[in-house]
């Protein structure tokens, strides 16, 4: 009888081999995982941004997606203004999943959310945009784009500030 003290060669290169598949089996299910919540945060700005849009075109008052910054939380809001208010109060709000950053383009320039935030008002009869404001009002230009940023990878949602409308 042969005395086995060990692994032979052949042993330990498929133990590494099974492992090497393991480890990169992981690392595509985490990357996935990553991409579906920004592809799901994108559907999410796509569907606000359409009903935000629809509601404007058909009800009284003044409608609007807010994306805003606090306390290292980015939020999308839904905002309505009655016609005789200056004060916007939010009908809706979800949370983004820290690890995104959301961008937008207003006025040919390309900025990160903040606690200054952003915001989208649509027109009521034509469900266009005004130009993009922040909370102090300063005007920020005619939106173009919205973009979900999870390192490198990236999910741009074209905005057209005629129509309003969106499309990934």
């Amino acid at each position: 009888m042969k005395d086995n003290k060990g692994m032979s060669l052949i042993e330990l290169i498929v133990v590494l081999a099974i492992s090497a598949v393991l480890v990169s089996i992981t690392g595509v299910s985490i990357s996935v995982l990553g991409s579906s919540k920004m592809k799901a945060t994108g559907r999410l700005i796509n569907q606000k941004m359409a009903a935000t849009r629809l509601t404007a075109m058909s009800r009284s008052g003044q409608y609007a997606v807010q994306f805003r910054k606090d306390g290292g939380k980015t939020y999308i809001e839904t905002l309505k203004r009655a016609s005789s208010s200056t004060a916007w109060t939010v009908s809706s709000k979800e949370e983004v999943d820290k690890r995104l950053t959301i961008k937008y383009t207003a006025g040919g320039t390309t900025r990160e959310v903040d606690s200054n935030r952003v915001i989208f008002c649509f027109k009521k009869g034509s469900g266009g945009l005004y130009n993009c404001t922040n909370i102090s009002g300063d005007d920020l230009g005619k939106p173009s784009k919205i973009t979900v940023v999870k390192g490198d990878r990236t999910y741009d949602i074209q905005v057209s500030a005629v129509t309003g409308k969106t499309s990934h």
